[in-house]
């Protein structure tokens, strides 16, 4: 995909959360075997309703955390399943030092979904994710 087609296709998802048009949203969230990460997630995806409520949020550490005795390539590939027919990514957290968000996170730039961050302070304002590295 083209830089441009990126940022259209990124902007266009971001009207349509702004304008409460119904979207279907993969949260991405780091996890690393901590109880304590669920419960984050849980909240934030709470609090994304709260303030989008015709955004659907898929959370998958909760979505998945009956599949904890598969291993973690499972629940990876059984994620990527869901997140392929999501309309967006976010990425929440400190998605960055997370080795299983950064694969969702490529593996959503490498199927065309947008990638966007909330604030953290709010989770009301998004922004486009960095795209390049």
């Amino acid at each position: 995909m083209k830089e441009t087609e990126t940022y259209y296709c990124t902007d266009m998802m971001l009207r349509r959360i702004a304008n409460r048009e119904p979207v279907v949203a993969y949260m991405a969230h780091p996890y690393g075997g901590k109880k304590a990460n669920i419960e984050k997630a849980c909240d934030m995806a709470e609090k994304l309703a709260d303030l989008h409520p015709r955004m659907a949020i898929i959370n998958p550490l909760d979505n998945f955390r009956h599949l904890e005795y598969f291993g973690e390539r499972d629940i990876l590939a059984r994620e990527k399943q869901v997140m392929e027919r999501c309309d967006v990514l976010i990425m929440t957290g400190d998605w960055k030092k997370s080795p299983g968000c950064m694969g969702e996170f490529s593996f959503a730039y490498n199927h065309d979904i947008p990638i966007i961050e909330p604030d953290e302070e709010s989770a009301r304002f998004f922004h486009p994710a960095v795209f390049k590295y």
